[in-house]
C-alpha cells in the first residue's frame, strides 16, 4: 500500500513539474505584459475553475484549517508573483537551476520548523550546491542580477508554502488550498497593475497564451499539492531537478537559448549537490555496509 502510494506520489509530482516548464514557455512569450496581469489573470481563471469544481464535487469551500491555508496562499502568491516578475527576464534553463534550490530551502525550513534532522555533512552540501548557483549567475551575460534575486526568492516563498502543507493541512483538499491561493493572488496584485489597463490591446496569442499559463499551473498545482500530502517532501522533492530537460528542450526550441560552458559548468555544480542531498542517506548506508565488508575480508 506504500509503494502504491509512493509511486502515485512521484507521477503526480512528474507531470506537475513538466506543466509548469511548459507553463513558463507561455509566460516568456507574454513578455510584454505587465508581470502583474498575468499574475491577475491567472489568479481569475484559476478561481473560477477552482470554485466551479469544488461546487461540483461538493467540496469544502473554506476548508477547516483557515490559518494555514492563508498562511500557504500568502507565501505561494508572493512566490508566484516574484517567479512572473523575474521569468520574462531570464533565460529558461537559469530559471529551472534556480528552482533546483528548491529541496534545499524545503530542508532548511523543515530544520528550522518542523525540527527535522539535517546531518552536518549535509550543511557542506548545501553550500557547494550555492556555490554552483553564483557560477551560474557570475559568468552568464543573461542574468541580471535583480531578476536572478527575485527568481531566488520565489522559490524561498515557494518552500514556505509547501513546508505549510505538510505541517498542518493533511486533510485539506487540494482545491480548497488552490481556491486560496487564487482568491489573495489577485488581492494582492490589484495595487500592482497599471493605471493603464493593456488588457484592451491583447492579441487573439495573448489570450490563448494567458489561458494557457492559467489552466496548465492550475493542473500544477492541484498534482503538487497532491504529491506533497500523499507523502514525505525529502522522498519527491528531488523529482523537480528533472525540469533542467524540459527547460533546455523548451529554451531552444521557442526561444534559441544556448547556455555558455562556464554555465553549463555552474549548473552540473547544482545537479551534483542536489543529488547528493536528496540520496545522502542512501549513499551513507551503501558506504557503512561497503565498510563492513571489508572489515568481514
Amino acid at each position: 500500500m506504500t509503494s502504491i502510494k509512493l509511486s502515485k506520489a512521484i507521477v503526480y509530482m512528474a507531470l506537475a513539474v513538466f506543466l509548469y516548464a511548459l507553463s513558463n514557455v507561455f509566460v516568456k512569450l507574454l513578455a510584454h505584459v505587465p508581470s502583474m496581469e498575468i499574475v491577475f489573470f491567472r489568479a481569475v481563471v484559476s478561481l473560477i475553475l477552482g470554485f466551479l469544481l469544488i461546487k461540483k464535487y461538493s467540496i469544502s469551500l473554506l476548508g477547516s484549517n483557515k490559518k494555514f491555508l492563508l498562511s500557504r496562499a500568502f507565501f505561494s502568491s508572493l512566490a508566484l508573483m516574484l517567479s512572473y516578475a523575474s521569468l520574462p527576464h531570464l533565460p529558461l534553463a537559469t530559471t529551472a537551476v534556480i528552482g533546483y534550490l528548491s529541496p534545499i530551502f524545503i530542508a532548511i525550513l523543515a530544520f528550522i520548523i518542523l525540527k527535522e534532522s539535517v546531518h552536518p555533512l549535509q550543511w557542506l552540501l548545501f553550500l557547494f550546491t550555492f556555490s554552483g548557483i553564483i557560477v551560474i549567475k557570475g559568468f552568464d551575460p543573461h542574468v541580471e542580477l535583480i531578476y536572478f534575486l527575485l527568481g531566488l526568492l520565489s522559490i524561498l516563498f515557494s518552500a514556505f508554502g509547501y513546508i505549510t502543507i505538510r505541517q498542518a493541512i493533511q486533510s485539506e483538499h487540494p482545491l480548497t488550498i488552490v481556491l486560496y491561493t487564487s482568491f489573495l493572488s489577485i488581492l494582492l496584485s490589484l495595487p500592482f497593475l497599471p493605471g493603464n489597463w493593456s488588457m484592451t490591446v491583447y492579441s487573439w496569442n495573448d489570450w490563448i497564451f494567458l489561458f494557457a499559463t492559467a489552466v496548465l499551473t492550475q493542473a500544477a498545482q492541484l498534482l503538487m499539492i497532491k504529491a506533497y500530502q500523499m507523502e514525505d517532501a525529502v522522498k519527491i522533492s528531488n523529482l523537480n531537478y528533472t525540469s533542467i530537460i524540459y527547460a533546455l528542450v523548451l529554451g531552444y526550441l521557442f526561444f534559441g537559448e544556448t547556455l555558455s560552458v562556464a554555465t553549463c559548468m555552474g549548473m552540473f555544480v547544482v545537479l551534483t549537490g542536489i543529488f547528493l542531498n536528496v540520496n545522502f542517506n542512501q549513499i551513507r548506508q551503501y558506504l557503512r555496509l561497503g565498510r563492513k565488508a571489508e572489515v568481514m575480508k
